[in-house]
C-alpha cells in the first residue's frame, strides 16, 4: 500500500479517440470514477479519489483533504471544464484551495477501468512531476446501506465495544455508543457519508474512539452479503448487522 500527496492536485483523464466540438465531454467516460492504484500500487483507502465527468465537458474532484493540522474532510469540488483533441484531454480550473492547475492526460479504457497516464500538469503555473499510470473503476453501484447496523471493531487486539450506525436516505447518519449498558445518540457526530461503489466515506465531528477532534473522514473498503458486512482500511476492521431499531442494550 503506498500513500501519495494528492490533496493539491486535480487529476484528469483523457478520450482515447478524439472529439471534434472541444466543448463537449464524451459518452466513453461519463460517470464517476474511483482511483484504486497508481504506478502498480494500491491505494489505501484514505488516499483514493474519485472523478466526475459529464457529456457536457464538466470534470470534478473528490477526495479526502487536509483542512487544518489535525482535521480532515471529504471534498467534492466544484465541477471544472475541460476539452478533449486527438485523445489528449486538457483540463484547467482552479481546486477547493483556490489554485490554478492545468492537467494534459492520455486514457486507455478497458471494461469498466479507466487507465490514465499523465504526460504534465502544472499548479500556479509551477510544474510538478508527473504521477505514472492511475488506474481507476467506474462506479456502476450504491451499497444498500440505508437503516440500523449495530458492530462492534474487529481489529486484532481492540477492545470489543458495540456500536449503531443510523443510515438516512438524505446521505447524513447518526452514530451510537454504549454508556453503562444503553445506547446513547452521539449529539455532536454531525455525520455525512458518501458512497461509490465498495468505497464508504465518512465526515464527521470528534471521534470517539481514538479522540481526535474537529471534523474528521474515513475511508473503508465495505465487503457486504444481505444484511452482514465488513469494513476495512488497511489499519482498522468493524463486523455489523442490520437491526429493526436501535436495540436498548447491545446484542450478542
Amino acid at each position: 500500500m503506498k500513500n501519495f500527496t494528492l490533496a493539491p492536485f486535480l487529476l484528469c483523464f483523457a478520450l482515447l479517440a478524439g472529439c471534434d466540438d472541444p466543448d463537449k465531454g464524451s459518452p466513453e467516460i461519463t460517470g464517476e470514477w474511483v482511483a484504486f492504484q497508481v504506478d502498480g500500487q494500491r491505494l489505501g483507502e484514505n488516499d483514493m479519489f474519485v472523478n466526475t465527468f459529464t457529456e457536457r465537458g464538466k470534470s470534478a474532484y473528490h477526495s479526502r483533504q487536509a483542512i487544518s493540522a489535525t482535521e480532515t474532510k471529504w471534498i467534492e469540488e466544484a465541477a471544472q471544464n475541460y476539452s478533449l483533441s486527438n485523445g489528449i484531454l486538457t483540463e484547467e480550473g482552479y481546486n477547493y484551495a483556490g489554485q490554478h492547475y492545468k492537467f494534459i492526460s492520455r486514457v486507455s479504457i478497458s471494461g469498466e477501468v479507466m487507465a490514465t497516464e499523465m504526460l504534465s500538469h502544472t499548479l500556479d503555473g509551477v510544474s510538478y512531476p508527473t504521477f505514472g499510470t492511475t488506474l481507476r473503476k467506474m462506479v456502476t453501484s450504491h451499497l444498500d446501506l440505508v437503516g440500523i447496523w449495530e458492530g462492534y471493531e474487529t481489529t486484532p487486539g481492540a477492545n470489543r465495544d458495540d456500536f449503531c450506525w443510523s443510515f438516512n436516505a438524505n446521505g447524513t447518519y447518526d452514530f451510537y455508543y454504549v454508556d453503562g449498558d444503553t445506547y446513547v445518540k452521539k449529539n455532536d457526530n454531525q455525520g455525512v457519508y458518501f458512497n461509490y461503489n465498495d468505497l464508504l466515506v465518512f465526515n464527521f465531528t470528534n471521534e470517539l474512539l481514538q479522540g481526535a477532534t474537529g471534523v474528521q473522514c474515513d475511508c473503508w473498503t465495505v465487503v457486504k452479503s444481505g444484511n452482514r458486512m465488513n469494513w476495512d482500511n488497511g489499519t482498522r476492521t468493524f463486523s455489523m448487522i442490520r437491526r429493526e431499531n436501535i436495540p436498548s442494550t447491545p446484542q450478542p
